[in-house]
């Protein structure tokens, strides 16, 4: 009696492998090995919801995009379901693509792109409805924390004084690079900022990217205000020659004034020779200085 020898091949399902960072999107493939005259298919993969959230999928592969499927996700149990129904028994070349699942990263550490092998839970099928026997392979996703920068957003400063903005930087991984970027195109790698002195042309915001060994990347910015110090009436004259009750006029720009003579007005009256002198600060503490001999 003749018995024909019967050679059957699993089907295999590979989950891939990806990396990402905390807020940032990853891909991960799923492949078919043996995928031979397949008409249907309901898998189900499962994934750590606290560590990664699946968005759906992309690049379905042609063949199976003929047929009719739907992809299901249920983020609260960390669970993607995908369905297919063919048109007609479909095969594929190895290591083909079935699509590639796409996560956000939502907290550092590994998740498992894990097969469910369970009874009624994944199955191939052939044209007459027959399980088509399958092994699975789980993949895994590496999810990185991102650098976190603490910085003010926005810093006042006057003209003509010295700022020094340092950012404290925590968590990331490994070396880090920064990149400040400004106005007029200003561009800094120094990890600190700094204006010494201040000029009214370095106003506006300044933006720091800080990025890790692996890649990952965060990005804050802060605004410079710089505010102008009071101008002084006098400003650009040594001496003046006056008469006797000239009023000497610091100008009308500041808040507070203070004389060398202890007055506190803008004008004093002028009744002697000598050196005047006077500081005028603004309402937001900008001062200026400046003095003039009175002959």
């Amino acid at each position: 009696v003749y018995v024909p020898l019967v050679i059957t091949q699993t089907l295999e399902a590979i989950a891939g492998f990806g990396s990402s960072c905390v807020e940032d999107a990853v891909l991960v493939p799923l492949e078919l090995v043996n995928f031979t005259g397949v008409k249907s298919f309901v898998v189900t993969l499962h994934y750590n919801p606290n560590i990664v959230m699946c968005d759906g999928y992309v690049e379905l592969n042609p063949q199976l995009d003929l047929g009719d499927f739907q992809a299901t996700v249920q983020q609260a149990i960390g669970e993607i379901k995908l369905n297919w129904q063919g048109q007609v028994p479909v095969t594929l070349a190895n290591l083909a693509q079935m699509l590639r699942l796409k996560y956000d990263g939502l907290g550092e550490g590994i998740s498992p792109i894990n097969w469910e092998a369970a009874p009624g839970e994944s199955h191939f099928y052939d044209e007459n409805l027959q399980e088509i026997s399958a092994a699975y392979t789980t993949g895994e996703i590496q999810v990185f924390s991102q650098p976190e920068i603490q910085m003010q957003s926005t810093e006042s400063v006057c003209v003509g004084d010295a700022l020094t903005i340092e950012p404290i930087i925590t968590g990331g991984n490994g070396q880090k690079d920064y990149t400040w970027s400004g106005p007029n195109g200003f561009s800094s790698d120094d990890t600190l900022l700094n204006f010494d002195p201040v000029t009214s042309s370095q106003a506006g915001s300044y933006i720091l990217s800080v990025e890790d060994a692996m890649k990952c990347k965060k990005s804050t910015a802060v605004e410079l205000i710089v505010m102008e110090s009071p101008t002084i009436a006098f400003s650009g004259y040594d001496t003046l020659f006056v008469e006797p009750g000239y009023l000497l006029d610091a100008g009308h720009d500041a808040q507070h004034y203070l004389w060398n003579t202890g007055a506190t007005t803008e004008q004093i009256s002028i009744d002697t020779t000598g050196l005047y002198s006077v500081e005028a600060t603004s309402g937001q503490g900008c001062k200026s200085a400046d003095a003039v001999y009175i002959l």
